[in-house]
């Protein structure tokens, strides 16, 4: 359980690390797109940190379950 936990926490905090840069780099291009958000608003660092984190969160697992071959899995039951 806790090699389990401790992937989840490495995938979350990946994705948080990539993220804040990620929007820090482009927080002037969103400051252009957006009315009133100051470029280095928490809120939208916040946002952007749960949509990303949740995202691969998502689609790790899908990839992987995606490379199983089906057939192997029918065999295996």
């Amino acid at each position: 359980m806790a090699l389990f936990v401790r992937q989840g926490l490495t995938i979350a905090a990946l994705g948080g690390i990539i993220d804040f840069f990620a929007t820090a780099g482009l927080s002037r291009w969103v400051t252009s797109l957006l009315c009133g958000v100051s470029p280095l608003d928490p809120f939208t660092f916040i946002a952007a940190a749960l949509t990303i984190v949740s995202a691969a969160a998502s689609y790790l697992p899908a990839r992987q379950a995606a490379s199983v071959d089906p057939m192997d899995n029918l065999r295996s039951d």
